[in-house]
This record gives C-alpha cells, sequence and structure tokens, in this order.
C-alpha cells in the first residue's frame, strides 16, 4: 500500500506507473491496483493480492526500490507499507492513516 499524503494531480499518474509496473514486472501474478480516497487530501494505492507475507514483503522491497515510480514525489510526501486484509477493511471504516502508521511501525518495521 502507498499512502500518500497530499493526493493531487500526481496520484492517477502514480498509480498507471504501478499497474504498469506490475504488468512488466510481475504479470504472471495478476496483480490488481486501487486508489482509495480517505480525506479529501489523503489517498492509498493498494496492490492486491498476495498469496502470503513473505510474497507481500518480497513485493515491497522490489518496488520501494523502482525510484523512477516515485520520481515525482518527495520521500516525505508517501510511504510504503502492507496491510492485512481485515486491517485494510479496517482502515477503509476509521480512515485513520496516521493511526495505521503509527501501529504499523510499532509492529512491523
Amino acid at each position: 500500500m502507498v499512502v500518500l499524503r497530499n493526493a493531487d494531480g500526481r496520484t492517477m499518474g502514480l498509480k498507471a506507473g504501478i499497474s504498469d509496473y506490475n504488468l512488466l514486472k510481475h504479470y504472471v501474478e495478476e496483480y490488481s491496483t486501487g486508489l482509495n480516497m480517505l480525506t479529501a487530501q489523503q489517498a492509498i494505492i493498494t496492490v492486491h493480492q498476495f498469496s502470503n507475507l513473505v510474497f507481500a514483503r518480497k513485493y515491497m522491497q522490489e518496488f520501494k526500490n523502482e525510484k523512477l515510480l516515485f520520481g515525482q514525489l518527495k520521500q516525505h510526501e508517501y510511504d510504503v507499507c502492507i496491510i492485512s486484509k481485515s486491517n485494510y477493511q479496517e482502515l477503509l471504516k476509521t480512515r485513520d492513516i496516521i493511526g495505521y502508521l503509527k501501529f504499523y511501525n510499532k509492529n512491523y518495521k
């Protein structure tokens, strides 16, 4: 999941870039890409569905190293993290991305 602190015109470009990245590098897995606005400013771009945490972590490490994807963003404008299905459903209910990032950093980083 990519968390964007200030979604703007670059957001759709990033989502398209992630979709293209998945088609080129992970076409066998057939990952899908989604975009959700949590608030008027904050958005998340998701890539799903991973068969387990090992594959999700491997993907995230490779993904984070693709500097061209994030070329138009400064490092403080986004975060990349993993989220489970149940935590994702809870995030969509609460819309509390800052709370989730604190939870993620405390428990998974």
